[in-house]
């Protein structure tokens, strides 16, 4: 019991000795010219966390999982493009079982080559290496670069769904069913889209980003293929425009609205922020800023020992930014929680004038 009451106050000191709006401001970087819808910057931290444009929207601890924002998270909607999370996750699986390799030259299929939407230009009968494919998909979208992929990792595009709907079942995903590779909606409007919800899709990136060859790709604003002969820009305009950012996802079609999984690391913690169904582009990375924002700023991780274990102690932190003078004696001016590990152990004390 000592050593508990010890990490609280200890913790407490270095959250209300560091806490600094002004440490974290967002730093401007220098935007490519020709990024064609750059992601808003905002210096002020956020009080609390937006609440819209979106149709649902959830932002995660990336190590544990825990929830630190939901609205509507379980509601299912089409995630459009970022299907392709899950075809990246199988084709990094097979990579490490030995069943495939970055250097092996894949044959571009008629299928691959015909397949519209956002797209690498790709030739019927050329071969392109599987790492500029992984590229093409993870970086660019690119629609004809999944359908390849599938038929390297499975041999044909619906042997490949039936692999993502078993590996979705095996992670927990209960709202996500797959019928493409690619996330393009039905064509005509005959047949039903992918559908999946934004907690499903916190869990698969979290899954994703365990294999750390992701960010080699996702983290950077352009990547080359073809022998540096074609470069492709992100789709995610918020990778180099806000601090920490390093994934992950975008996905868009009428219907869907504007979906993002992004994810962003700072000071030891890394948040996963989903939101689907934004009305705009510039909105969805708005929103998922703010939401990062947001958590960053309200939200610590330390290290701490109990029972001679090394856990995580999640921090939470909780002023307003404007105090009306003047201040009553035991009036509440703060809030703050401790969680060890997922939250099994959790003190709320609060912060109060005496005098």
């Amino acid at each position: 019991m000592k050593r508990s009451w010890l990490c609280v106050v200890v913790a407490t000191w270095l959250v209300l000795g560091s806490w600094d709006p002004a440490s974290a401001s967002q730093r401007q970087r220098r935007v490519q010219r020709r990024a064609p819808a750059p992601a808003p910057t905002h210096p002020a931290l956020p009080e609390t966390p937006p609440q819209g444009p979106y149709a649902s929207a959830l932002l995660v601890d990336g190590d544990s999982g825990r929830v630190l924002f939901d609205k509507d998270s379980s509601e299912p909607r089409p995630p459009a493009s970022m299907v392709k999370m899950m075809v990246a996750l199988l084709t990094f699986e097979a990579l490490e079982r030995g069943e495939i390799r970055l250097d092996q030259e894949v044959p571009i299929s008629l299928a691959a080559s015909r397949t519209g939407g956002s797209a690498v230009l790709l030739r019927a009968g050329e071969k392109l290496l599987l790492e500029d494919l992984i590229k093409a998909m993870l970086v660019a979208s690119a629609n004809g670069a999944s359908v390849a992929i599938a038929e390297a990792v499975a041999r044909s595009p619906s042997a490949m769904i039936a692999r993502m709907n078993e590996r979705a079942r095996e992670l927990g995903m209960s709202e996500t069913v797959y019928r493409t590779v690619n996330g393009l909606p039905p064509r005509r409007g005959k047949g039903l889209p992918d559908m999946s919800s934004a907690a499903d899709q916190a869990v698969l990136a979290r899954k994703l980003l365990e294999h750390r060859e992701v960010f080699r790709y996702s983290s950077r604003p352009v990547v080359p293929i073809r022998n540096g002969t074609v470069l492709l820009r992100n789709t995610n305009h918020l990778v180099g425009r806000m601090e920490g950012v390093d994934g992950l996802k975008t996905g868009y079609y009428r219907r869907a609205g504007f979906n993002l999984t992004a994810t962003a690391a700072r000071d030891g913690m890394r948040l996963i922020a989903v939101v689907m169904g934004c009305p705009t582009l510039r909105a969805r990375f708005l929103v998922a800023q703010e939401l990062m924002e947001w958590g960053f700023a309200h939200f610590s991780k330390l290290k701490v020992v109990r029972n001679d274990e090394l856990r995580d102690l999640h921090v939470t932190f909780q002023m307003p930014g404007i105090f009306s003078a003047p201040v009553a004696k035991h009036q509440e001016l703060a809030r703050s929680s401790f969680a060890i590990g997922s939250g099994s152990s959790t003190w709320s004390p609060r912060f109060r004038r005496s005098k």
